[in-house]
Protein backbone atom coordinates (compact mmCIF):
# COMPACT_ATOMS: atom_id res chain seq x y z
CA UNK A 1 0.00 0.00 0.00
CA UNK A 2 0.80 3.33 -0.47
CA UNK A 3 -0.23 6.88 0.35
CA UNK A 4 -2.90 7.80 3.09
CA UNK A 5 -6.25 5.40 3.64
CA UNK A 6 -9.49 7.06 4.31
CA UNK A 7 -11.82 5.54 7.16
CA UNK A 8 -15.06 6.17 7.48
CA UNK A 9 -16.91 5.00 10.78
CA UNK A 10 -13.56 5.08 12.34
CA UNK A 11 -15.30 4.74 15.89
CA UNK A 12 -17.18 2.11 14.48
CA UNK A 13 -16.60 -1.61 15.44
CA UNK A 14 -15.03 -2.66 11.89
CA UNK A 15 -13.82 1.14 11.30
CA UNK A 16 -11.86 0.75 15.06
CA UNK A 17 -10.15 -2.38 13.86
CA UNK A 18 -8.97 -1.52 10.79
CA UNK A 19 -7.80 1.79 11.91
CA UNK A 20 -5.89 -0.52 14.33
CA UNK A 21 -4.35 -2.80 11.56
CA UNK A 22 -3.34 0.10 9.24
CA UNK A 23 -2.13 1.65 11.77
CA UNK A 24 -0.11 -1.67 12.52
CA UNK A 25 1.55 -2.08 9.26
CA UNK A 26 2.64 1.09 9.33
CA UNK A 27 0.36 2.67 7.16
CA UNK A 28 -0.62 6.65 7.47
CA UNK A 29 -4.26 6.59 8.20
CA UNK A 30 -7.04 9.25 8.20
CA UNK A 31 -9.72 8.27 10.34
CA UNK A 32 -13.54 10.16 10.09
CA UNK A 33 -15.36 11.41 13.08
CA UNK A 34 -18.52 13.64 13.58
CA UNK A 35 -16.57 15.39 16.35
CA UNK A 36 -12.70 14.50 15.89
CA UNK A 37 -12.27 16.72 18.85
CA UNK A 38 -14.28 14.04 21.41
CA UNK A 39 -13.10 11.03 19.87
CA UNK A 40 -10.56 8.64 21.32
CA UNK A 41 -8.16 7.60 19.00
CA UNK A 42 -4.71 6.26 18.66
CA UNK A 43 -2.12 8.99 18.75
CA UNK A 44 -1.39 8.25 14.95
CA UNK A 45 -4.23 8.35 13.53
CA UNK A 46 -5.34 11.70 11.80
CA UNK A 47 -8.70 12.61 12.99
CA UNK A 48 -11.23 14.47 10.64
CA UNK A 49 -14.33 15.73 10.78
CA UNK A 50 -16.80 13.54 8.63
CA UNK A 51 -20.72 13.29 7.42
CA UNK A 52 -21.68 11.88 4.20
CA UNK A 53 -23.72 14.13 4.58
CA UNK A 54 -21.85 17.34 4.28
CA UNK A 55 -19.84 17.59 0.82
CA UNK A 56 -17.52 20.11 2.04
CA UNK A 57 -16.03 16.95 4.87
CA UNK A 58 -16.06 14.45 2.14
CA UNK A 59 -13.91 16.76 -0.50
CA UNK A 60 -11.64 17.10 2.52
CA UNK A 61 -11.11 13.24 3.95
CA UNK A 62 -10.36 12.20 0.66
CA UNK A 63 -8.52 15.22 -0.48
CA UNK A 64 -4.67 13.17 -1.48
CA UNK A 65 -6.05 9.56 -0.17
CA UNK A 66 -5.16 6.57 -2.15
CA UNK A 67 -7.81 4.51 -0.52
CA UNK A 68 -10.90 4.29 1.22
CA UNK A 69 -12.92 2.50 3.89
CA UNK A 70 -16.47 2.90 3.32
CA UNK A 71 -19.00 1.95 5.34
CA UNK A 72 -22.71 2.88 5.52
CA UNK A 73 -24.08 4.39 8.87
CA UNK A 74 -25.81 1.41 9.95
CA UNK A 75 -29.61 0.20 9.36
CA UNK A 76 -29.46 3.32 7.65
CA UNK A 77 -32.38 2.65 4.49
CA UNK A 78 -31.50 6.49 2.88
CA UNK A 79 -27.71 5.19 2.33
CA UNK A 80 -27.72 4.88 -1.47
CA UNK A 81 -28.54 8.69 -1.62
CA UNK A 82 -25.57 9.03 1.62
CA UNK A 83 -23.45 7.28 0.04
CA UNK A 84 -23.45 8.62 -3.56
CA UNK A 85 -21.46 11.44 -3.59
CA UNK A 86 -18.65 10.00 -1.81
CA UNK A 87 -18.30 7.42 -4.32
CA UNK A 88 -18.61 9.76 -6.86
CA UNK A 89 -15.81 12.07 -5.67
CA UNK A 90 -13.48 8.64 -5.41
CA UNK A 91 -14.52 7.65 -8.42
CA UNK A 92 -13.10 11.15 -9.80
CA UNK A 93 -9.67 10.79 -7.98
CA UNK A 94 -9.10 7.50 -8.82
CA UNK A 95 -9.09 6.21 -5.10
CA UNK A 96 -9.57 2.53 -4.08
CA UNK A 97 -13.02 1.79 -1.96
CA UNK A 98 -13.26 -0.55 -0.07
CA UNK A 99 -17.07 -1.11 0.85
CA UNK A 100 -18.41 -3.26 3.89
CA UNK A 101 -21.96 -4.46 2.59
CA UNK A 102 -24.01 -7.22 4.24
CA UNK A 103 -23.79 -10.91 4.14
CA UNK A 104 -27.24 -11.69 1.30
CA UNK A 105 -27.56 -8.07 0.54
CA UNK A 106 -27.56 -9.49 -3.26
CA UNK A 107 -30.39 -11.09 -2.10
CA UNK A 108 -32.37 -8.35 -2.35
CA UNK A 109 -32.22 -5.98 -5.10
CA UNK A 110 -34.42 -3.28 -3.25
CA UNK A 111 -32.34 -3.35 0.02
CA UNK A 112 -30.08 -0.36 0.69
CA UNK A 113 -26.66 -2.27 0.63
CA UNK A 114 -27.63 -3.75 -2.86
CA UNK A 115 -28.20 -0.50 -4.13
CA UNK A 116 -24.83 0.97 -3.21
CA UNK A 117 -23.29 -1.92 -4.76
CA UNK A 118 -24.43 -1.30 -7.57
CA UNK A 119 -24.18 2.13 -7.28
CA UNK A 120 -20.50 1.38 -7.16
CA UNK A 121 -20.60 -0.86 -10.31
CA UNK A 122 -22.81 1.48 -12.32
CA UNK A 123 -19.94 4.39 -11.33
CA UNK A 124 -17.13 2.51 -12.28
CA UNK A 125 -15.28 3.20 -9.24
CA UNK A 126 -12.21 0.64 -8.12
CA UNK A 127 -13.79 -0.84 -5.58
CA UNK A 128 -14.09 -3.76 -3.59
CA UNK A 129 -17.30 -5.36 -2.00
CA UNK A 130 -16.80 -7.18 1.40
CA UNK A 131 -20.32 -9.03 2.87
CA UNK A 132 -19.56 -10.08 6.49
CA UNK A 133 -22.28 -11.66 8.58
CA UNK A 134 -23.57 -10.92 11.55
CA UNK A 135 -20.57 -9.16 13.72
CA UNK A 136 -19.80 -11.32 16.95
CA UNK A 137 -18.97 -7.77 18.49
CA UNK A 138 -22.91 -6.74 18.42
CA UNK A 139 -22.97 -9.22 21.40
CA UNK A 140 -20.30 -6.85 23.43
CA UNK A 141 -21.29 -3.40 22.26
CA UNK A 142 -24.80 -1.92 20.88
CA UNK A 143 -27.94 -2.63 21.84
CA UNK A 144 -28.01 -6.65 22.95
CA UNK A 145 -24.85 -5.97 25.07
CA UNK A 146 -27.04 -4.14 28.14
CA UNK A 147 -29.19 -7.66 28.69
CA UNK A 148 -26.41 -9.62 28.79
CA UNK A 149 -24.78 -7.35 31.22
CA UNK A 150 -28.01 -6.60 33.65
CA UNK A 151 -30.77 -9.52 32.77
CA UNK A 152 -28.29 -11.90 31.98
CA UNK A 153 -30.80 -12.73 29.05
CA UNK A 154 -30.55 -12.36 25.01
CA UNK A 155 -33.65 -11.20 24.05
CA UNK A 156 -33.41 -11.50 20.19
CA UNK A 157 -36.63 -12.63 17.32
CA UNK A 158 -33.60 -14.83 16.05
CA UNK A 159 -35.76 -18.32 16.23
CA UNK A 160 -33.79 -21.29 15.92
CA UNK A 161 -31.92 -19.71 12.71
CA UNK A 162 -28.18 -20.20 12.77
CA UNK A 163 -25.81 -17.52 12.09
CA UNK A 164 -22.26 -17.96 10.76
CA UNK A 165 -20.92 -15.19 13.17
CA UNK A 166 -17.78 -12.86 12.30
CA UNK A 167 -15.39 -11.29 14.48
CA UNK A 168 -14.93 -7.49 13.56
CA UNK A 169 -11.21 -7.96 13.88
CA UNK A 170 -11.07 -10.25 10.87
CA UNK A 171 -13.70 -8.12 8.84
CA UNK A 172 -10.36 -5.58 9.35
CA UNK A 173 -8.06 -7.41 8.19
CA UNK A 174 -9.72 -8.57 4.84
CA UNK A 175 -10.22 -4.89 4.79
CA UNK A 176 -6.61 -4.50 4.57
CA UNK A 177 -5.67 -7.62 2.78
CA UNK A 178 -8.24 -6.31 0.01
CA UNK A 179 -6.08 -2.75 -0.35
CA UNK A 180 -2.69 -4.58 0.07
CA UNK A 181 -3.68 -7.04 -2.98
CA UNK A 182 -5.57 -4.30 -5.31
CA UNK A 183 -8.23 -6.56 -5.66
CA UNK A 184 -10.20 -4.04 -7.70
CA UNK A 185 -13.60 -5.43 -9.11
CA UNK A 186 -14.25 -8.44 -6.40
CA UNK A 187 -16.94 -9.54 -4.16
CA UNK A 188 -16.29 -11.32 -0.87
CA UNK A 189 -18.61 -12.79 1.58
CA UNK A 190 -17.17 -12.94 5.01
CA UNK A 191 -18.80 -15.79 7.70
CA UNK A 192 -17.39 -17.27 10.71
CA UNK A 193 -16.48 -21.05 10.32
CA UNK A 194 -19.56 -22.03 12.23
CA UNK A 195 -22.68 -21.45 12.27
CA UNK A 196 -24.58 -20.98 15.59
CA UNK A 197 -28.28 -20.37 17.12
CA UNK A 198 -28.60 -18.12 20.01
CA UNK A 199 -29.05 -20.72 22.29
CA UNK A 200 -25.73 -21.60 21.79
CA UNK A 201 -24.47 -18.00 21.33
CA UNK A 202 -25.53 -17.91 25.13
CA UNK A 203 -23.96 -21.07 26.34
CA UNK A 204 -20.44 -20.31 24.88
CA UNK A 205 -21.07 -16.48 26.59
CA UNK A 206 -22.09 -18.35 29.54
CA UNK A 207 -18.91 -20.78 29.94
CA UNK A 208 -16.96 -17.67 29.50
CA UNK A 209 -18.43 -15.59 32.08
CA UNK A 210 -19.19 -17.95 34.77
CA UNK A 211 -22.68 -17.26 34.85
CA UNK A 212 -25.61 -18.54 33.17
CA UNK A 213 -27.01 -16.53 30.24
CA UNK A 214 -30.31 -17.34 28.30
CA UNK A 215 -31.50 -16.75 25.26
CA UNK A 216 -35.50 -15.58 24.96
CA UNK A 217 -36.48 -15.92 21.59
CA UNK A 218 -39.00 -12.88 21.80
CA UNK A 219 -41.45 -12.23 18.78
CA UNK A 220 -40.77 -9.50 16.27
CA UNK A 221 -43.33 -7.58 17.05
CA UNK A 222 -41.42 -7.10 20.73
CA UNK A 223 -38.33 -6.05 18.75
CA UNK A 224 -40.12 -3.23 17.14
CA UNK A 225 -41.87 -2.19 20.53
CA UNK A 226 -38.59 -1.96 22.46
CA UNK A 227 -37.00 -0.19 19.29
CA UNK A 228 -39.29 2.63 19.34
CA UNK A 229 -38.87 2.86 23.00
CA UNK A 230 -35.57 3.75 22.50
CA UNK A 231 -36.30 6.39 19.81
CA UNK A 232 -35.44 4.04 17.06
CA UNK A 233 -36.32 5.31 13.47
CA UNK A 234 -38.93 3.79 11.96
CA UNK A 235 -36.82 3.29 9.27
CA UNK A 236 -34.09 1.47 10.88
CA UNK A 237 -36.60 -0.42 12.84
CA UNK A 238 -38.13 -2.04 9.58
CA UNK A 239 -34.25 -2.85 8.67
CA UNK A 240 -33.70 -4.46 11.77
CA UNK A 241 -36.69 -6.73 11.86
CA UNK A 242 -35.66 -7.77 8.04
CA UNK A 243 -31.95 -8.49 9.16
CA UNK A 244 -33.54 -11.05 11.96
CA UNK A 245 -36.15 -12.74 9.56
CA UNK A 246 -33.54 -14.17 7.24
CA UNK A 247 -31.75 -15.30 10.47
CA UNK A 248 -34.82 -17.49 11.46
CA UNK A 249 -35.83 -17.91 7.90
CA UNK A 250 -32.01 -19.71 7.47
CA UNK A 251 -30.59 -17.37 5.11
CA UNK A 252 -27.95 -16.51 7.60
CA UNK A 253 -26.38 -19.99 8.27
CA UNK A 254 -23.79 -20.68 5.27
CA UNK A 255 -20.51 -21.20 5.39
CA UNK A 256 -17.76 -19.25 2.99
CA UNK A 257 -13.75 -19.58 2.86
CA UNK A 258 -13.59 -16.59 1.17
CA UNK A 259 -12.19 -14.73 4.62
CA UNK A 260 -9.31 -17.80 4.60
CA UNK A 261 -8.64 -17.01 0.79
CA UNK A 262 -8.00 -13.62 2.05
CA UNK A 263 -6.26 -13.46 4.85
CA UNK A 264 -4.07 -16.46 5.04
CA UNK A 265 -5.41 -17.46 8.15
CA UNK A 266 -8.60 -19.24 9.82
CA UNK A 267 -11.59 -17.26 11.35
CA UNK A 268 -11.85 -16.24 14.90
CA UNK A 269 -14.01 -18.82 16.79
CA UNK A 270 -17.25 -17.68 19.09
CA UNK A 271 -15.64 -19.42 22.16
CA UNK A 272 -12.59 -17.91 21.45
CA UNK A 273 -14.09 -14.43 21.05
CA UNK A 274 -15.64 -14.81 24.14
CA UNK A 275 -13.15 -15.48 26.40
CA UNK A 276 -10.99 -12.42 25.09
CA UNK A 277 -14.12 -10.24 25.83
CA UNK A 278 -15.52 -12.19 28.93
CA UNK A 279 -14.66 -8.73 31.05
CA UNK A 280 -17.00 -6.59 28.42
CA UNK A 281 -20.58 -8.91 30.27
Amino acid sequence: MSGRIFVSGAAGKVGRAVVEKLIAKGEPVRGGFRNPAAATAPRELHKVKFDFTDFASVESALDGVSGAFLISPPLDPDAPAKLTPFIKEAKKHNIHVVFISAFGANMNADGALAKVEKLLHDTAVTYTILRPNFFMDNFTEGWIAPSIKQQNSLFIPAGDGKTSFIAAHDIAAAVVSAFNRKLVGKTYDLTGSEALDHTEVAQLISTATGRTISYVDIPESALIEGAKAQGMPDGMIAYLADLYKAVRGGYCAAITHDLEDLINDQPIRFSTFAKAHKADW
